[in-house]
């Protein structure tokens, strides 16, 4: 289990891997749209978006590893893991396949019929997705092997090869363009890499030994729970991707496709910074599963506490400059246009970011202790919600109203996994309680500030907040060390 100062670094390392290969795709995008053109380029974020979308395939079953693993390490279950982690890997792997048949078999279709893409490059595309067809399995099976390695803390490990994937996925590209710009090269090029990172995550495994052929046998009564687990967490990861999209064809429909670019552009931003949250609640929901899994259960409520303070303090400040000063940055960025069209759209999807990255805690506490059930139906429960609230303040506000049904979308999924935790998980209910005190009492002001013109004002509340949230983030991040001490 991460502790102290290894806490720290495990996130750090997570955020390292995620943020410097958006940094050079600021550098790699407009080079790639150049040499490809307008249209190789949108086939090329196509084969991003498959990599990204049929890795579900894994039906969240590296989910379900990653708790059963974390909660087993250190208890008398310990004996069962080379059975349930073999069992798993080679369940994933199956799944991987049956995702790489699915994209052969369909590719013509998405291709003519979807995408209306004909002629030459019709053929040349379709070889494409063939070639990433076969890929399809190594990036299925990542999701597993990812899954056990975050269960053993080896986030260094992790961030380390997603690092070299995450800069091949858009170097590789550039680098291909001296040869060719056909599609089909530069799919062999981002399959061959899928394909190396599976074997070093592979290799990280078999090198610790937490994934062994001896000794160990697939024993299919681990398979309905793998498959009810990773069934719920699978509806999340549908419906949750499902609900981003569907604004801006909304928006489309009811108001003017020319509108779409004021709602997209700074939502896109916006979701982009969710790597900060992600790199937290990845170190997280395996120590979550170990500490209720085991008789360590007294330090739970602290734990999640204190995982929901440092979420608060890291997320805030950016929170708070980005309605403070998201006219001034429109403006610079994009243009007058924009900064009219856009500014209040990007006050509230940074409050609704707020909400969204407090809720994972509560989100990552309930899968961890084996009830993904809850945070899938609160998904099925609250997208018809969200689609008539969209409906009705479109109606009213027209963009800006689609942000504003975001954020009041954040606020109930948020107030809601904290009520439900406190009713599944009574220690923490006090928890749950301060802190939905806490983070009303934070964002009335946050509100309030909409409201301030003056730069001079602006300036000194974002270093005030920055220098309160920092200061409390470092204190709350050393209080670590002695804590997950009692955890050892």
């Amino acid at each position: 289990m991460a502790k102290g100062k290894g806490f720290i670094q495990n996130i750090s390392w997570n955020l390292l891997g995620a943020i410097f290969p958006l940094i050079v795709s600021i550098y790699a995008i407009p080079k790639l749209i150049a040499g490809y053109g307008d249209v190789r380029f949108g086939l090329l974020t196509l084969i991003w978006s498959i990599i990204g979308y049929f890795s579900i395939f894994d039906f969240g079953m590296g989910r379900a590893l990653t708790k059963l693993v974390a909660e087993r390490l250190g208890t008398e279950k310990e004996d069962e893991l080379p059975d349930l982690t073999l069992t798993s890997v080679f369940l994933i792997g199956l799944m991987g396949i049956v995702a790489g048949i699915v994209l052969i078999l369909s590719s013509k279709a998405i291709l003519s019929n979807f995408l209306h893409i004909d002629g030459a490059l019709l053929e040349e595309s379709q070889k494409a997705l063939q070639i990433l067809a076969l890929a399809l399995p190594t990036v299925v099976l990542q999701a597993g092997i990812i899954g056990l390695l975050e269960a053993h803390n080896e986030f260094k490990a992790i961030s380390t090869i997603r690092l070299f994937l995450g800069l091949f996925n858009f170097l590789g590209p550039v680098v291909a363009l001296y040869w060719s710009n056909d599609l089909y090269i530069v799919t062999l090029i981002l399959a061959a890499a899928r394909i190396i990172s599976t074997g070093l995550y592979l290799n990280r495994c078999f090198s610790l030994n937490i994934l062994t052929f001896r000794n160990a046998r697939i024993k299919f009564l681990y398979c309905k729970y793998l498959f009810r687990y990773g069934a719920w967490v699978t509806v999340s990861n549908v419906i949750s991707p499902l609900m981003v999209q569907l604004d801006r064809f909304i928006i489309g429909s009811f108001i003017s496709v020319s509108k779409i670019a004021y709602y997209t552009v700074p939502a896109d931003a916006i979701n982009k910074l969710s790597v900060a949250p992600t790199a937290l609640i990845s170190v997280m929901f395996p120590t979550f599963a170990n500490v209720w899994g085991s008789s360590k259960r007294e330090y739970g409520s602290s734990l999640f506490w204190r995982t929901s303070v440092v979420m608060l303090n890291a997320i805030l400040p950016v929170c708070v400059i980005f309605v403070l000063f998201a006219h001034e940055g429109l403006n610079l960025w994009l243009g007058k246009t924009f900064a009219i069209e856009s500014t209040a759209i990007v006050q509230f999807l940074a409050i609704g970011f707020l909400l969204n990255s407090l809720a994972r805690v509560p989100h990552a506490l309930l899968q961890s202790v084996g009830r993904p059930d809850i945070t899938a139906k609160l998904h099925i429960i609250e997208l018809p919600l969200y689609l008539l609230a969209l409906w009705l303040l479109l109606s009213d506000w027209g963009v800006q109203g689609a942000a504003i049904a975001w954020s009041f979308r954040m606020f109930i999924d948020f107030f809601l996994l904290l009520y439900i935790s406190g009713k599944t998980l009574p220690e923490v209910k006090p928890a749950c309680n301060k802190i939905l005190i806490v983070t009303l009492l934070a964002i009335v002001p946050i509100i309030g500030t909409m409201l301030i013109t003056a730069l001079t004002w602006k300036i000194i509340i974002a270093v005030l907040v920055v220098i309160i949230s920092g200061a409390a983030l470092f204190k709350q991040l050393l209080s670590f060390q002695s804590h997950y001490l009692k955890l050892a």
